[in-house]
């Protein structure tokens, strides 16, 4: 009993280390942030976090622990699932058909426009050579167009759910993405994550590895998927096909943000992926 009461009180200790680093970090690269934990309490069980009988963390809800068995292992488990079947955003190829004669679009008298096509398997001849031309620049500048995003490194990697973190590293060094967008609805959780995750040490390695860290708090589902749009908009809306999501705890919010990207809806957000291939 009292080695476990010593370790729950050396964790703690540790904690509020932690948490100061953090908040010092955010106070330099982040202000704007930091305002917003005013008036908040610098103890870790205020926030939610508490320890059960055999040591280990959790957060409380109520008369209930919001993880089974507990937080780190909850966490490592559904990392471990994710990896073997992750939700993804994919989007089929065109399904046409060879109705129409292919013609050649510089070929075709009067006004061209990018939007003219072959009805032929919906390959579009003007895109066709700016790629082709593309390629050929980027040979000579030593470089590789990959012929498709990777599912195991895709550009977007959204996690919906900060809660003590211990999920967020492992998933950001397994996929590579190019953006990781996290996502909170309240600022009490990403409050009470700065006793138990490294902010500095994660965004440390996203800065080594060029992964840019976007973070959306809003107690509102339309808003979050709005700006989740905002963000793949401003980044690069071709890597929208492969962008892969995890919903981390069944906050009501969080779910309907997360289902509400993972809809038809999100095709909207494609719209020059649509323009390319012609709205097919």
């Amino acid at each position: 009993m009292n080695s476990s009461l010593d370790h729950i009180q050396s964790e703690a200790k540790e904690m509020l280390v932690l948490h100061e680093r953090n908040l010092a970090y955010w106070q330099e690269k982040t202000p704007a942030l930091v305002k917003m934990f005013a008036g908040r309490e610098s103890k870790p069980e205020l926030s939610g976090i508490a320890w059960m009988e055999d040591g280990e963390i959790n957060v409380r809800v109520g008369d209930h622990w919001q993880y089974e068995p507990n937080a780190r292992a909850y966490a490592q488990k559904q990392v471990e699932k994710f990896q073997l079947s992750p939700s993804r955003v994919v989007f089929a190829k065109p399904n046409t058909t060879d109705a129409e004669p292919r013609d050649r679009v510089d070929e075709i008298p009067g006004e061209n426009h990018i939007t003219r096509k072959f009805d032929n398997k919906a390959d579009d001849f003007h895109f066709a050579r700016f790629a082709a031309a593309a390629n050929q620049a980027f040979g000579a500048a030593g470089l590789e167009i990959s012929e498709k995003i990777s599912r195991k490194q895709p550009c977007y990697l959204v996690i919906y759910g900060i809660g003590l973190g211990y999920h967020i590293r492992p998933l950001i060094e397994h996929y590579q993405p190019e953006v990781v967008v996290l996502i909170d609805s309240t600022v009490d959780a990403v409050w009470r994550s700065t006793f138990t995750l490294d902010w500095r040490e994660v965004n440390d390695y996203c800065s080594e590895k060029d992964i840019r860290v976007k973070l959306i708090i809003d107690g509102d589902a339309r808003p979050i998927v709005q700006r989740l749009g905002g963000i793949i908009h401003g980044e690069g809306l071709l890597g929208l096909d492969g962008v892969i999501s995890l919903l981390h705890q069944n906050d009501p919010v969080l779910k309907v943000a997360f289902n509400d990207f993972q809809s038809p809806k999100t095709a909207n957000l494609a719209s020059f992926i649509g323009f390319i291939t012609d709205e097919y």
